[in-house]
């Protein structure tokens, strides 16, 4: 690692490749139709095939139906169909129809997913009944749910056909945490996705490659599993609806012969533990979203040395992308670099005065080009703030908050300046947490910190309640009406008071210390149901031993349940009855736990919708004991 010097990194370092992006998504799409029209555009999740040619047909009837509607340029219309050929046309359709495309995360509560429709303000849903029902309900009815139209024999011209779309508009809209309390609404234009696309020469495309499309349309990872192969002319394979297990999903990769695919940073771990073998038909992984674990690229690409492994680093803000490194078996280095600017990217690292920094000092990353969105919408002091340019330069430049440093060429990750985290690859702004925790009025302080090591995040929050009467309970049903799981705290103490560092701010490293002296005294019959089940099943609190063979009694089964939950979750502060969901758990989380009741309950035969339909370790136990033995 290079020593922190006197000297300015090059340019070479800072300037990504140029790019020409100075066209709209629609009009690469057209192109690429005429190209490879009876090419295979989509496999769906049944294994239905869909050319080229036919995608265009759906998106040019679903533009007609929207225009027959009264949707315009700049529109915003909600997608909410689920992963495959529906979601594809609906996707190109609305761009067809020179409006945007808003996707929003299924787990919300109603009340965030209200605040967000207020905010976007979209006419119109497109998606399954039960879907856009839901969707129209939280826009009080302002947001129509909409059906394909229907051309009849002639496939009709669209609104980008007879008027090129100008490359500022705005493709779509994306949702991240914000400090008010309210999400950021980040608004993409066309530039930004062809930026993406036209730059991505780290990753094999076109003709002959085969995409993975497991992202959820609301996280920008979809951009690179829909544009890159359908504006190249590669085929987009939609993994089916529902929880991902690494069995299920090594299994897909391998049936579809699929060559390109995009893991989180948790689910590539968990992928190369549990199921590596599923990698060995991809030419190329990337992963990102959190900080990527050194050692499993290395594994994967000792397992499979021609496998392309690249870090993917850029928020929201730079279009899906900023910088990228790719990553060789012999290199030693403790942490993954994020590389160097993608084509169409600067990157800066600056001090807190927008003075340029040398080489090996650390400071704040700064990114300009043709990625950055077009602000926030209905947030223009935010905007001002996170886009304001550099001295001496009139681009937009946006604050990252992320700390780094160049070494030996590349751009190391150190941490951030404010106190933005990334829990599960989501983007976490801790300040939202405490403002809704304030807002219940149940508690006369809060504080929120990220507990753990990068990559393994988990957030504490610190309430000062009477201990004897703490509403840790409610308070947990109260922020899962408001928050998605990845914001829900899975720590909780109870202080008479908030520690506070010599210079007046809150001492993270206290409350972590702290949470493991104070638990709280009334979550639920947490700690006590836990300990009750475990003592009366004769197991130990620590490891759990081989399980006999047979049936167990409920207080066996229930231990054994509750010692899966604690392993995946890294904490035993959750009651019988609490909701795997409600306590910080995921779909990812999901798998690991199936994997982990799997190898603790192996007569039980346990499903992983076993999880979501019985979320609650009480539910689980009933459920597992009334069907038996399989």
């Amino acid at each position: 690692m290079s020593a922190a010097s006197s000297a300015l990194p090059p340019p070479v370092w800072e300037e990504g490749d140029s790019v020409d992006s100075d066209a709209s998504i629609w009009q690469l799409w057209t192109e690429v139709v005429q190209s490879y029209p009876e090419r295979v555009a989509v496999r769906d999740a049944a294994g239905e095939t869909v050319t080229y040619h036919e995608l265009d047909r759906l998106a040019r009837e679903q533009a007609a139906g929207l225009l027959a509607a009264g949707v315009g340029p700049g529109d915003v219309v909600v997608i909410a169909h689920p992963r495959g050929r529906d979601e594809l046309a609906a996707v190109l359709g609305v761009l067809a129809a020179r409006a945007t495309y808003l996707a929003l995360d299924e787990a919300a509560p109603d009340d965030r997913l209200a605040a967000m429709l207020e905010l976007a303000a979209p006419v119109a849903v497109l998606g399954p009944f039960d879907r856009a029902r839901r969707v129209a309900r939280a826009s009080a009815g302002r947001c129509r749910p909409l059906r394909p139209g229907s051309a009849g024999s002639e496939v009709p011209r669209t609104p980008a056909d007879d008027a090129a779309t100008n490359p500022e508009a705005i493709a779509y809209i994306a949702f991240t945490s914000g400090t008010s309390g309210v999400p950021k609404a980040v608004r993409i234009p066309h530039r930004g996705v062809v930026r993406l696309v036209r730059g991505a020469g780290y990753l094999p495309s076109g003709p002959g490659q085969r995409f993975l499309r497991l992202a959820p349309l609301a996280f920008d990872a979809s951009t690179l599993e829909i544009f890159l192969p359908l504006l190249t002319g590669a085929t987009v394979e939609a993994m089916p609806a529902g929880p991902v297990a690494p069995p299920g999903l090594s299994g897909f990769l391998l049936d579809r012969e699929i060559t390109v695919a995009w893991l989180t940073a948790g689910l590539f771990r968990i992928m190369i533990d549990e199921a590596v073998d599923g990698f060995a038909a991809l030419t190329a992984v990337v992963t990102g979203g959190d900080v990527v674990s050194a050692d499993h690229a290395r594994r994967l690409l000792h397992r499979f040395p021609r496998i392309t492994v690249v870090n993917g680093y850029g928020p929201t803000e730079n279009t899906t992308f900023s910088t990228v490194h790719t990553v060789v078996a012999s290199g030693g280095e403790a942490s993954v670099p994020i590389g160097r600017p993608v084509p169409g990217t600067t990157v800066r690292v600056v001090d807190e005065h927008d003075v340029p920094l040398p080489i090996g000092r650390t400071g704040e990353l700064v990114l300009l080009g043709q990625g950055l969105a077009r602000g926030y919408l209905g947030a223009p002091e935010q905007t001002a703030a996170a886009f304001r340019p550099l001295p001496g330069d009139d681009r937009p430049a946006y604050r990252t908050g992320d700390l780094v440093r160049w070494c030996d060429g590349e751009l190391q990750y150190v941490g951030r300046r404010d106190r933005q985290v990334k829990i599960r690859g989501h983007r976490v702004e801790l300040e939202e947490i405490e403002q809704h925790v304030r807002a219940t009025g149940l508690i006369r302080d809060v504080a929120v910190v990220a507990a753990g090591r990068p990559g393994n995040l988990r957030i504490l929050c610190a309430v000062i309640a009477d201990p004897a009467d703490a509403p840790i309970a409610e308070l947990r049903q109260l922020l899962a009406q408001v928050l998605p799981p990845s914001m829900l705290p899975q720590l909780w103490t109870v202080l008479d008071r908030i520690p506070l560092t010599a210079n007046g701010k809150v001492d993270a490293d206290a409350l972590v210390a702290a949470a493991d002296t104070h638990a709280p005294s009334t979550a639920d019959d947490a700690r006590g149901s836990a300990e009750a089940a475990t003592a009366e099943s004769g197991l130990a609190t620590g490891p759990v031993v081989d399980a006999v063979a047979g049936a167990r009694g409920r207080a066996k089964v229930e231990a054994l349940i509750v010692q899966a939950w604690t392993d995946v979750l890294g904490f035993s502060d959750f009651g019988r009855r609490d909701g795997f969901f409600d306590v910080g758990g995921d779909s990812l989380m999901a798998a690991q736990l199936h994997t982990r009741l799997t190898e603790l309950l192996p007569e039980h035969g346990v499903r992983i919708v076993d999880i979501f339909r019985y979320p609650s370790v009480a539910a689980l136990t009933d459920h597992l004991l009334t069907a038996g033995v399989r």
